[in-house]
């Protein structure tokens, strides 16, 4: 591939010609004048046939970057895998899952070559059509897909091993801790703990019957059909219905991420994103403009586990939600809650729509929304509804989720971060799909709140510490950020970056 790369830079630099093509900024500023050809005289039909010629230079261009960025994370995924073998010897899982990143390799990479170097074989006829941008762009996809999912079935075994290696080092400190403790405490001592804790446990399971008792009443009298609702009620039975065991799981992520970010790699790279200009156009609140990005991080070796550097911009992020009334930030950390082996409320792409529901019903409740604007939507539809949210009907989350957004005032902007989706593109469970679908949902939501007046303007921003090997078909390239290693922002801590990120939403015009 190196050499591949090599040759392609060679002829770029010996042809002006492959030169011009080779140029991005070039020929997207042909393709900008292109647009200020008059329609006089008939300058219309060179106008036409120019914007095409620079279109289809572009895309072969794009193509090429796509094709070249595709490997550079293969070598270190490799390195990871030779020093996962070297400890644990048998794992024929990972042995099978590199050798068939091999095969991949092996099949795919001549293709990707003829393309980057244009070595198509065949007649001319079928070398102009194989030339043909759009038709190398479905080739590039296939291969690049491909090769992704081989290389993400290598990484994920790799996590594992390490997650299984980290679990055995800590159960075996436990075990010595618990024995020097057996020693050094007495009988007596175990008693008076144990009464303790069982006193402890007897408070808070009154308490929680307690809670449940009056949830279980205020979701009674919601449901008298003489009763005149409130917006209490309707909170309470929403969030009833969501069935969160714990409201506190949100200062937990953010813990847990914060406690990782302070031993985190790569954070100089992941923190380029500030300073990308697509990132500055999304994040400005001045701009009342709904807007969906996708930030690749291409960040490798420097992701050992599910928390990333970008994981750390999302939370810091999320601490400056209280900055302004009228800001609102819902986040969801996917790393978090990939667990498939584990059902949890919040694991996967329904557990993600969970926990923006429950952020917004929160929210709402928190400003004291009036009854009328709280319980109107929601005061028609029959228990059915509720039911379909209580067994997490992905149709049923998503119009939720697009109705509490509805309650929000006009004047808000809500943004709206999911880091880590990439850890959900997994088709075991469905998760790849329904994710594909909630992208597309968003999407819509974007786009219709964006062209209908009085709506809060709504903006989205999906991280994945690699690369999106699914989601990012469904997102336009002009919505993409790519971050590559060659980018780094200067080393200036947490403090500084939280000034960096404030400064880039422009707080002082809503102070």
């Amino acid at each position: 591939m190196q050499t591949a790369r090599d040759e392609y830079d060679t002829k770029k630099q010996k042809s002006k010609i492959k030169h011009v093509q080779g140029n991005k900024a070039m020929v997207t500023t042909l393709l900008t004048l292109a647009d200020m050809i008059p329609d006089q005289d008939g300058l219309s039909v060179l106008r036409g046939a120019l914007k095409l010629v620079f279109q289809l230079l572009k895309k072969r261009i794009d193509n090429r970057e796509q094709i070249l960025t595709t490997f550079e994370d293969i070598p270190t995924t490799l390195s990871r895998a030779c020093e996962a073998v070297a400890i644990h010897h048998e794992d024929n899982a990972l042995r099978g899952h590199v050798e068939n990143l091999y095969q991949v390799l092996r099949n795919k990479m001549p293709r990707l070559i003829e393309i980057l170097n244009r070595q198509h074989k065949g007649s001319l006829t079928a070398r102009l059509f194989k030339q043909h941008p759009e038709q190398e762009a479905a080739v590039i996809n296939d291969c690049i897909e491909a090769i992704a999912r081989a290389s993400r079935k290598v990484s994920d075994r790799v996590d594992t091993l390490i997650d299984k290696t980290v679990s055995i080092e800590t159960i075996q400190v436990e075990i010595e801790q618990r024995s020097i403790a057996r020693e050094e405490q007495h009988s007596q001592s175990l008693d008076v703990l144990a009464g303790v804790i069982d006193s402890k446990i007897q408070d808070a399971t009154t308490k929680l019957r307690s809670e449940l008792q009056m949830l279980q009443t205020l979701l009674r009298d919601s449901l008298i059909p003489n009763s005149r609702p409130t917006s209490s009620t309707v909170y309470s039975h929403l969030l009833f219905s969501l069935d969160l065991q714990d409201l506190l799981f949100l200062a937990a992520d953010v813990r847990q991420v914060v406690h990782a970010s302070s031993s985190l790699p790569g954070f100089r790279q992941g923190s380029w994103l500030l300073v990308t200009p697509r990132f500055r156009s999304w994040i400005q609140p001045l701009e009342r403009r709904s807007d969906l990005i996708l930030v690749n991080g291409y960040l490798g070796t420097m992701t050992p586990g599910k928390i990333s550097a970008l994981s750390t911009i999302t939370a810091i992020f999320a601490g400056m939600r209280k900055l302004s009334p009228q800001l609102v930030v819902l986040y969801h950390f996917c790393g978090l809650h990939s667990h498939l082996n584990i059902d949890t409320v919040l694991s996967g792409p329904r557990g993600l729509l969970l926990s923006l529901a429950a952020q917004l019903i929160i929210h709402l409740d928190q400003q004291q929304h009036s009854t009328n604007s709280l319980i109107a939507p929601f005061q028609n539809m029959n228990g059915r509804f509720f039911q379909d949210v209580a067994k997490r009907d992905l149709a049923a989350l998503c119009h939720l989720f697009s109705e509490l957004v509805n309650q929000l005032d006009h004047n808000v902007t809500l943004y709206c971060i999911l880091d880590g989706i990439s850890d959900f593109e997994t088709s075991l469970g469905g998760w790849e799909e329904e994710l594909c679908l909630i992208v597309e949902f968003l999407q819509s939501m974007v786009v219709s709140m964006g062209s209908m007046p009085g709506k809060p303007v709504f903006k989205v921003m999906m991280t994945a510490a690699h690369r999106s090997i699914a989601v990012y078909r469904h997102v336009s390239a002009d919505n993409q950020i790519s971050l590559s290693s060659g980018n780094l922002l200067p080393s200036s801590g947490h403090h500084s970056l939280r000034r960096n990120l404030q400064v880039a939403m422009t707080l002082n015009s809503y102070k």
